[in-house]
């Protein structure tokens, strides 16, 4: 099983860019509060995704209350209080970021390198076998 985070990731780099309410059915609601919308927070805090919201802070707690208000409509969440009129969690837009895309050119080099170790090592082990009983070996 993959973490939330690794599944809202790969859908905003396979579209470029989405909205809240897009990723909304990709959050775990595990909490029903704030702390489900830490995953989405710490991307963008990582810098693997980018948002209006999260340029200038550092603090996760905050940046998932903002995020957790605009997808609830909820005006005051822990210590921050929305002073938007309207809520709407279609126009909240992230965007990915060359850190989010060189993250998944890794993990695809990685995982190639991976399945070209596995097909050397069972090629020399026939080769070895093959050798084995062409010498007589016991």
């Amino acid at each position: 099983m993959k973490l939330p985070a690794h599944s809202i990731l790969k859908y905003i780099i396979k579209n470029r860019e989405a909205s809240l309410a897009e990723l909304m059915p990709l959050i775990d609601k595990k909490f029903s509060n704030y702390k489900d919308y830490y995953p989405l927070a710490q991307l963008c805090i990582s810098g693997y995704i980018g948002h209006e919201f999260s340029y200038g802070k550092d603090d996760e707690k905050l940046l998932a209350s903002i995020l957790y208000s605009c997808a609830t409509g909820k005006k005051k969440v822990n210590n921050f209080t929305s002073s938007r009129k309207t809520i709407n969690p279609e126009l909240d837009m992230f965007h990915s970021t060359t850190k989010g895309e060189l993250y998944f050119a890794e993990f695809r080099s990685k995982r190639s390198d991976r399945l070209y170790s596995i097909a050397i090592g069972i090629f020399i082990g026939i080769c070895t076998a093959i050798l084995a009983v062409q010498l007589g070996v016991k």
